[in-house]
């Protein structure tokens, strides 16, 4: 785990859950780890805290393993006062039903927090489907029935830390106090998104590389491209993209005319 996200998840802890009297039943959702190195069961030791380690498979830091990634018949309704998770929820090719099943385990008035990036490059677990920004919080917390927080990305300003390049979004939401009828519907609505899941696996992610993707890389490796370096075309698209979102009405529509007459 690197260490931005690990800081961010101890600033969560003792933002939002320091004054609340425990014990606390905290769930990690794709918990697994490498023995040795860090994880976040050092930040919610007993007595305050009762962690419990989730994943799909055996592993170091894991209590309880998943049979179904999407259906937790292993972790009761109702049962938890705090889910966590980090760097899962970019892996998770269903997310906003692991989203929902946030929303069913916790009580009311429990706590979620999430840190998932918001750039990188891609990394294979056995898939890398996503990345979030800062309004996916708000949406993410919503559709699983929860109250958003707060919701922010890494900023480029702070200083450099190992994990910096990711990005990550923090998402802090809470499952408001209601009565058990609302709980009841509450549940039945998350109930539904979870019957959403398809019964056919997915196709392998390589398969899908056709002539549509050929024929743009193609075209993209013409004139400048060829020789230009990938980083410097990178820098020059991002500066190019913040110009424009920077820039008042009147000079886009002159930057319109500029790139088309300097496309002719």
């Amino acid at each position: 785990m690197h260490e931005t996200s690990y800081l961010k998840m101890k600033a969560f802890r003792d933002s939002y859950l320091g004054s609340i009297e425990g014990p606390l039943r905290v769930i990690d959702v794709g918990s697994a780890s490498i023995e040795g190195q860090r994880s976040y069961r050092a930040l919610f030791d007993a007595p305050k805290f009762d962690y419990v380690g989730v994943d799909l498979a055996p592993a170091f830091n894991v209590d309880i393993i998943l049979k179904d990634p999407h259906r937790w018949t292993e972790v009761p309704t109702a049962s938890t006062d705090v889910v966590i998770s980090g760097q899962m929820l970019e892996h998770d090719p269903y997310f906003w039903v692991t989203i929902c099943e946030i929303g069913r385990v916790l009580r009311p008035g429990g706590w979620c927090c999430i840190v998932a990036p918001s750039r990188g490059p891609a990394h294979f677990f056995p898939r890398d489907c996503w990345r979030f920004y800062p309004d996916a919080g708000a949406a993410l917390m919503t559709y699983g029935g929860m109250e958003i927080v707060e919701t922010s990305v890494e900023a480029s300003t702070f200083r450099s830390r190992p994990g910096v390049e990711w990005g990550d979004t923090l998402v802090v939401g809470r499952l408001p106090e209601m009565d058990d009828s609302a709980h009841v519907r509450h549940l039945s609505r998350l109930s539904q998104v979870a019957a959403t899941i398809p019964d056919r696996p997915l196709p392998d992610y390589v398969a899908l590389r056709g002539p549509a993707t050929a024929a743009y890389e193609e075209s993209s490796r013409s004139g400048i491209h060829r020789w230009r370096p990938y980083l410097l075309r990178k820098a020059v698209s991002h500066a190019q993209w913040k110009l424009w979102n920077s820039a008042s009405p009147k000079w886009r529509e002159r930057l319109s005319r500029v790139r088309s007459s300097a496309s002719v």
